[in-house]
């Protein structure tokens, strides 16, 4: 597979449509950087840290994995019908973050030292069900091979980010704007998605799909997803998110902010390369898997 990648084909001009778009929607948050900077000081950026790491661990339960197995599913059948499930979890996940917050936002806000931040948690449930929805989204959307659309959506989400985030914090001297900035552009991304996958719609949510025997067959199929997977990443992404706590109880949002900022900077690289290819492959792989029981090189 990778002699095929040098040589050019289908794969090599996927990988770079993708990379070509990650590159742009990287480029976007950098060049608006040193603005936002000197609107926002540091503890405005440690308040979105913050808000980020405690809805994107929640956002990591909204699928329970689920979206990881419609990129690998063996028939289009099990993709709709994983789709489909992903959904009902995303809102149920989104549901019961929804109740812990709003018991919990306070307490958790002041064990992390950042008390200003609690009524900015009370919007995690928004970002967990728009998480799940896009991921499951982008996982179908590379399963049919429309890497265009997952490239549009990567800018489009950072370019809205950004902009919401300049307009608004022009105007009102708050967090306001870097909060309604990412969550404005998660909410644009899915739509996005949403809409350029309207032709596979009749499909996917014909009355013939809407089989409940049928979904739990497919979600035991595929249930090493929830049973491994889900851990392995959870656990990851929290041993990511420990400087972010760790900082905000010991320094307050300032650090993190400034923490915050160099991290994302500094993964630019990665996002921009690896994380492209990586998507392209899996679908390569996934299929050549399910044609031919191999997806060795």
């Amino acid at each position: 597979m990778l002699s095929r990648f040098l040589k050019g084909g289908e794969y090599f001009k996927n990988s770079v449509t993708l990379i070509s778009g990650t590159t742009f929607s990287q480029l976007i948050p950098f060049i608006f950087a040193p603005i936002l900077a000197r609107i926002y000081p540091p503890d405005n950026y440690g308040m979105l840290g913050i808000y980020m790491a405690v809805s994107s661990l929640f956002g990591l339960l909204a699928t329970f994995q689920y979206s990881s197995a419609i990129i690998l599913a063996e028939t289009d059948n099990d993709a709709n019908g994983l789709l489909l499930a992903c959904f009902g979890f995303t809102g149920l996940v989104a549901l019961v973050t929804f109740v812990i917050m709003l018991l919990l936002h306070y307490p958790i806000a002041s064990a992390l030292s950042a008390p200003e931040t609690a009524k900015w948690l009370l919007l995690s449930p928004v970002s967990v069900l728009f998480m799940g929805a896009n991921a499951t989204l982008s996982a179908y959307t590379n399963r049919i091979r429309q890497y265009k659309t997952l490239a549009m959506n990567r800018i489009l989400t950072t370019l809205i980010s950004a902009l919401l985030s300049l307009v608004i914090g022009l105007a009102i001297k708050s967090e306001l704007g870097l909060m309604a900035g990412y969550i404005g552009g998660q909410i644009i991304g899915t739509l996005f998605l949403l809409y350029s996958l309207r032709k596979s719609w009749p499909v996917i949510f014909g009355r013939e799909r809407f089989n409940i025997t049928e979904i739990k067959q497919t979600l035991k199929k595929y249930i090493s997803f929830p049973k491994f997977v889900l851990f392995s990443e959870f656990i990851n992404n929290f041993i990511n998110y420990i400087p972010v706590f760790l900082l905000s109880k010991l320094s307050g949002p300032a650090t993190v902010g400034l923490y915050n900022m160099s991290t994302r900077m500094l993964g630019i690289p990665i996002a921009t390369v690896s994380t492209a290819i990586g998507e392209v492959f899996r679908q390569k792989a996934a299929k050549e898997y399910n044609e031919t029981g191999s997806c060795k090189p």
